[in-house]
């Protein structure tokens, strides 16, 4: 089975998908911060294109940075924050914590950094979902 990819496209959809200059991440690696973007846009829908505006990517960026952080400084999978991933992930990450938890971390800094140097020049990252 192939994973599915989400992009994160600069701007705002315009007829295209697999664009030059976009983010693709696997499913799984979306789920380690999908449920931010929910809390934060409820416009939401993970089988659908999103675009997000600038504010609110303002507001998603910091949690996810936050999330990174909790997570490198967690002693052990109790001490995590397993509740802000989907079940799908944080079970896996909570069974292998210590072999999963730096590349989980670099994921969700590594996105949150692409998206903050996006806003400085896009007033939208578009959500193309599956």
């Amino acid at each position: 089975m192939k994973a599915r990819a989400i992009e994160l496209l600069p701007g705002k959809y315009d007829d295209r998908c697999w664009n030059e200059g976009s983010l693709f991440l696997t499913e799984d690696a979306f789920c380690f911060f999908e449920k931010i973007i929910q809390s934060c846009e409820p416009a939401y829908d993970h089988y659908a294109f999103t675009a997000i505006d600038r504010e609110t990517w303002a507001q998603i960026v910091p949690q996810i940075f936050s999330v990174a952080d909790r997570l490198e400084s967690a002693p052990t999978p109790s001490s995590a924050p397993l509740g802000s991933f989907c079940e799908s992930v944080a079970g896996e990450l909570a069974s292998s914590f210590e072999s999963y938890r730096t590349t989980v971390v670099n994921l969700l800094r590594s996105v949150a950094s692409w998206l903050h140097g996006q806003l400085d020049h896009e007033s939208h990252i578009t959500i193309l979902g599956l």
